[in-house]
């Protein structure tokens, strides 16, 4: 019996030894409890047929989250980012981010930061939650969001990810496809992942 949360804390080596000593129904029962960036993380190190197996049996969300993350080279951006994060227009008020943030059912479990983006979905700034909770509701989000943000390209490499964390002090980050649009997250605990392995 193991905790699906327990997981992608495990060091590598030990993860490959209890994947080895489990079946593949248990080995889907786990991935699927997962967000998709430590799903990848688990899935990339299996061989193709096990690997395809397994993905085809995950929910819809998480299967479309991890083939597409698995289609971006392995020391990428794009392999690493997390899809399960906050974004909101940057045209609405604090009074319509908070109904949002009270009835949306699909919010991730634990999040910090709000990320706003422009009608094509390119990120413009972004908001702390606690920033969030003291506005004044009738305030746009685009006047109170911080707009100094730099954007990762899907393709930059994890080592220069981590230098540009370490560089800018980051908590998080948005990850951005080739016309710009926002399509991913990496969190610090990813960062600090890399530079261990680096």
């Amino acid at each position: 019996h193991i905790n699906p949360d327990v997981f992608p804390e495990l060091n590598e080596i030990v993860q490959e030894q209890i994947i080895d000593s489990l079946d593949e129904n248990q080995i889907v029962d786990i991935v699927n409890e997962l967000d998709s960036d430590d799903a990848v993380e688990i899935l990339e190190h299996m061989d193709d047929d096990e690997q395809k197996s397994i993905i085809s049996r995950l929910d819809p969300e998480l299967k479309y989250q991890v083939q597409s993350s698995l289609n971006y080279p392995e020391d990428s951006a794009g392999r690493i980012m997390s899809r399960e994060f906050v974004s909101m227009p940057d045209d609405w008020t604090v009074k319509e981010a908070k109904q949002f943030l009270l009835t949306d059912e699909n919010l991730p479990d634990e999040f910090y930061t709000i990320f706003l983006t422009d009608e094509k979905y390119r990120p413009t700034g972004e908001i702390a939650l606690d920033k969030l909770l003291r506005a004044k509701v009738s305030e746009k989000l685009s006047g109170i969001m911080d707009g100094e943000i730099v954007p990762i390209d899907v393709y930059t490499d994890q080592e220069e990810v981590a230098h540009m964390f370490r560089e800018y002090g980051w908590m998080s980050a948005e990850v951005v496809d080739n016309r710009g649009r926002l399509v991913g997250v990496i969190n610090i605990d990813d960062v600090v992942d890399i530079i261990h392995e680096e």
